[in-house]
């Protein structure tokens, strides 16, 4: 979290020690004590923090213990006693928390004070201050109202949350790329033995493991997809050459994205190796990415053939038009059918996706259903991308290249594409190596 964002966020499961780290990150600088290993930003005057929590008493009970310590012995938690300055300022009509405390930072004196968002917006405004400390997630105007009160000294915003409210639009900030974030779950959390994760497992329901485990959003009983994703996902590795690729690829103005595959046909296991997801670029900007992996056949949306990126020509026709010339073939569109095909795929173990494919398994898990069962489309391009090749799967072939008939896989160019049998490339008398 030591990092130079405006807006840095931690999305974490239950007991990962989120709470820890936007404390710990505030308290440095508070106290203009830092460790020689931080990289982010130093303030070189004292600072203003205001930390935030769901409720007065869980601000009270979590923040204001993890910072100070217990009441009566204030300087027992990540503030020494000898860093405060004074004897901190409590709340009126409530017992035992702190409303305000005083650091003693290198070059004067650092002011913290504890807030909740059940107070609402209203107590958000006013002050400027140097950091926002959020513990779990606030509620949208909550989260604006307080970026608000970093402006004025160019602060920052630090949070930490279990995203168990779903796709809210703060969370979606930060997956959309907006905001700055990382992931914490309980594989990244050494203080869990294997015993406390497994009894703990047991007691959460499987549609909020999600959120409470990893730190990804809890879509709830609407997603698509209900799978653990350990099971559909592997380590990048070089696939064998002779397996015939493809790609899916879903066109649009705001975005147009592609998913690479490889199919092995004797186990029929599709593994998808690529993604690409770009916006705002013409047919001919993304046409250059995508002939980057490789020449072969790319299955897209059918409804491309009457859609326009910005003036109503047709995409189907502008990517394999002679001076872009894709080879594409329109794939089965019928949406439910083809969701039914790549579930069978995930959950009967026919279906691998690189590690590394990263936006894809992040889509994947939030593509959801709204309460009337209908597909909610929001950052649905590469999942509909693999679904077009997933569907295409059985068609998946090895092509010639329009240059001498050749095909060229994975860097190697070779006279015929079409394998008989399930050798090495190199070994396979049908391919004969172009010189």
């Amino acid at each position: 979290m030591s990092s130079h964002e405006k807006h840095r966020g931690a999305l974490g499961g239950n007991r990962v020690g989120k709470t820890d780290l936007i404390s710990y990150n505030s308290v440095v600088h508070m106290t203009g004590e830092y460790p020689e290993w931080w990289t982010g930003r130093r303030y070189k005057t004292p600072v203003h923090v205001w930390f935030g929590d769901t409720s007065n008493e869980q601000a009270r009970d979590v923040l204001q213990l993890k910072i100070l310590g217990t009441v009566g012995n204030f300087g027992t938690g990540l503030v020494r006693k000898s860093l405060i300055a004074r004897t901190p300022t409590m709340k009126r009509g409530m017992a035992d928390a702190v409303d305000s405390f005083y650091v003693k930072h290198k070059y004067g004196t650092s002011i913290g004070w504890f807030k909740s968002y059940e107070q609402g917006r209203e107590a958000w405004q006013g002050a400027a201050v140097h950091i926002i400390a959020l513990n779990e997630e606030p509620p949208e105007d909550v989260y604006s109202e307080a970026t608000m009160r970093t402006m004025t000294l160019d602060g920052e915003v630090i949070s930490a949350m279990t995203p168990m409210l779903g796709l809210s639009k703060v969370v979606r900030e930060y997956l959309n790329g907006n905001r700055f974030y990382v992931n914490i779950g309980w594989e990244d959390a050494p203080h869990l033995s294997a015993q406390q994760k497994s009894d703990l497992e047991k007691e959460i329901p499987p549609h909020e493991r999600d959120a409470r485990m990893r730190g990804l959003p809890m879509i709830g009983r609407g997603a698509v997809y209900q799978i653990d994703q350990n099971r559909i996902t592997c380590n990048d590795r070089e696939l064998p050459s002779h397996w015939p690729r493809a790609y899916g690829m879903d066109v649009g103005w705001n975005a147009t994205a592609c998913v690479w595959g490889a199919i092995d046909r004797e186990t029929d296991i599709l593994y998808i190796y690529s993604e690409y997801e770009e916006g705002h670029l013409e047919p001919a900007q993304h046409a250059q990415s995508i002939r980057s992996r490789g020449d072969m056949v790319g299955y897209i949306d059918p409804a491309s053939d009457a859609s326009g990126q910005k003036d109503g020509d047709k995409l189907f026709e502008e990517y394999t038009a002679k001076d872009i010339g894709l080879r594409l073939e329109k794939a089965d569109n019928a949406r439910e059918a083809g969701i039914f095909e790549l579930w069978k795929r995930m959950t009967s173990g026919r279906l691998r996706i690189f590690k590394s494919c990263h936006r894809l398994l992040d889509a994947l898990r939030l593509y959801h259903r709204d309460k009337n069962g209908k597909i909610v489309k929001e950052n649905d391009h590469l999942p509909d991308a693999l679904r077009y090749l997933s569907i295409s799967a059985p068609l998946i072939r090895h092509i010639e290249s329009r240059s001498g008939h050749y095909a060229e896989l994975n860097g190697v160019r070779y006279l015929s594409s079409i394998p008989r049998r399930n050798v090495s490339l190199h070994e396979a008398p049908q391919f004969k190596r172009a010189s």
